[in-house]
């Protein structure tokens, strides 16, 4: 099979759970629509070509989104290629494509500055050092793949450009867990409802 992202799959089940005196949810840095989309490009053309280009934009899109839970990055690469995974082994890429924990912000269910699925959801108060450099990146990340989808090209170039920037963004994103709730990052914006600390 090849792992074609059609439906949001559940976000990984071994992140922990913060408590709140609100109801938490995880928050999405770069929306939904514009890692599956990418991806589901990237995927197609890896899986058509035999060209190098959309293969090595395919391994870096991995490698971008892989953890330790992913394990063998050779053999899901190989399976993308070759549309030879299993239903579990494509339910993980897709999960982790969706689901990478450097694009993950566990924040109030209730916002009124969540932009949804219509652009980038930025945080920039509250953060780690090591979070803020994250945040960067991930913007602009979220302008790479808003470029490459809204081009319509899956030329060579534009993959080989697509997978030199997967692997220039890649070592200041990969993490193992995301940003869980803290109460820096937030503030209220009326009854009941937050958004993202801005000063």
């Amino acid at each position: 099979m090849l792992p074609i992202i059609e439906s949001r799959p559940d976000d990984p089940r071994s992140w922990r759970r913060s408590t709140a005196p609100m109801t938490l949810i995880l928050h999405h840095v770069i929306p939904f629509h514009l890692l599956r989309d990418s991806w589901n490009l990237v995927a197609r053309c890896a899986h058509q070509a035999q060209a190098p280009e959309p293969h090595r934009a395919a391994r870096q899109f991995l490698a971008l989104v892989a953890s330790r839970t992913l394990g063998n990055l050779n053999h899901y690469h190989a399976g993308v290629r070759d549309a030879s995974l299993d239903v579990v082994e494509c339910h993980q890429i897709e999960q982790r494509v969706v689901w990478p924990p450097w694009n993950i912000v566990e924040g109030p269910r209730q916002r009124s500055d969540d932009p949804g699925e219509q652009g980038l959801d930025r945080f920039t108060h509250g953060l780690r050092p090591y979070e803020a450099i994250r945040m960067q990146r991930a913007e602009t990340l979220f302008r790479v793949l808003d470029t490459f989808v809204r081009s319509g090209r899956t030329d060579f170039a534009q993959l080989d450009w697509l997978a030199s920037e997967l692997s220039f963004l890649r070592p200041d994103l990969v993490c193992e867990e995301p940003i869980y709730y803290r109460e820096e990052m937030w503030e209220a914006d009326g009854p009941a409802v937050w958004r993202k600390r801005r000063s």
